[in-house]
């Protein structure tokens, strides 16, 4: 008799004008504001996710690699010291990394993703179920500040935000979703976060500014998002992509900046708004980390620092509740 691998269970938790309503309150807001703050979330439909994949291939983009090294070279320490029969992967995207996790794991009984995108949950579960018959998998399509609710899976989980997406909050952010996570856990079960640290600035510039333009691209994208699915007027031909290293907040700051003057019209928002040359549109954060001050921020929103491996550009982070 032929085994068949059981389907995952996916629960929907966004309503099918999820993804709509929210770009609109995004753009109404970041245009209604000064400065001009988009969220980020935004660059990654289906051609900014091929851009962004394109991205981690190219030799001055480091943190996917390095990550992905740490993981291959540190899963089986991180999880001998966590212990969990679950793992959650918040952000799952393609899960590509997590399997770095699942491939050294004993014991491991379920893996849960969360996406705020149904066809990447959709498209990671079947080839994660190929590879790992034995787990039972799920997914939820949802919003990690939302829905951390639906992550109860197993009796010890490791919560696991990888990739640096913490550095893409603004610290009061960055501060409440470690508090809502502290709050979602159980005592002893623990999150492994994935940051990238602080280094010489020219380094990091780099890596967000490429020659061959494929960061530009990316970042010019949103508006390509926003024109399409708002009906917007944005001459993608006049924004330029601009990377730079923010001192004073240790991050780097994406934006996109127009070089002469001009007045864009959101028609389903029934919104216009005038951009002076040189006025920019901030579009992404990411921040870089020093582990004394990030250990001390987990500690204040609940969560205890158990075991810290890092390559000196990037680090993994084991905090318990």
């Amino acid at each position: 008799m032929t085994h068949q691998t059981p389907t995952p269970r996916v629960l929907t938790l966004l309503t099918e004008d999820w993804a709509a309503q929210a770009l609109a309150e995004d753009v109404r807001r970041a245009l209604a504001t000064s400065p001009h703050i988009l969220s980020p979330r935004w660059l990654y439909d289906s051609c900014g996710s091929a851009l962004f994949e394109a991205i981690t291939r190219l030799e001055p983009y480091y943190p996917f690699r390095a990550e992905r090294q740490l993981l291959a070279d540190h899963a089986a320490e991180l999880l001998a010291v966590a212990c969990p029969d679950a793992v959650v992967e918040l952000g799952a995207g393609s899960s590509e990394k997590t399997r770095q996790l699942l491939d050294a794991a004993e014991g491991l009984e379920h893996f849960m993703a969360l996406d705020v995108s149904a066809s990447a949950i959709g498209d990671a579960l079947p080839g994660l179920a190929q590879r790992y018959p034995s787990l039972s998998l799920s997914g939820v399509v949802g919003d990690f500040s939302e829905h951390l609710h639906a992550t109860v899976v197993g009796e010890r989980r490791m919560v696991v935000f990888l990739g640096g997406t913490v550095g893409n909050f603004y610290p009061d952010e960055r501060r409440d979703f470690f508090r809502a996570v502290a709050e979602s856990l159980r005592p002893a079960e623990s999150l492994l976060l994935g940051v990238d640290l602080v280094k010489e600035p020219r380094r990091l510039v780099a890596a967000y500014d490429d020659p061959q333009g494929v960061t530009a691209a990316f970042n010019k994208n949103v508006l390509a998002v926003v024109n399409r699915a708002l009906d917007a007027d944005f001459d993608l031909r006049d924004w330029s992509h601009v990377a730079r290293w923010d001192a004073e907040h240790q991050r780097m700051a994406l934006s996109l900046v127009p070089s002469t003057a001009q007045r864009v019209r959101v028609k389903s928002l029934d919104i216009e708004v005038q951009f002076e040359a040189g006025e920019a549109l901030h579009t992404e954060i990411s921040t870089k980390f020093r582990l004394p001050a990030l250990q001390d921020e987990l500690r204040g929103c609940g969560l205890a620092p158990t075991r810290v491996v890092t390559d000196g550009d990037v680090a993994l982070v084991l905090a318990t509740r």
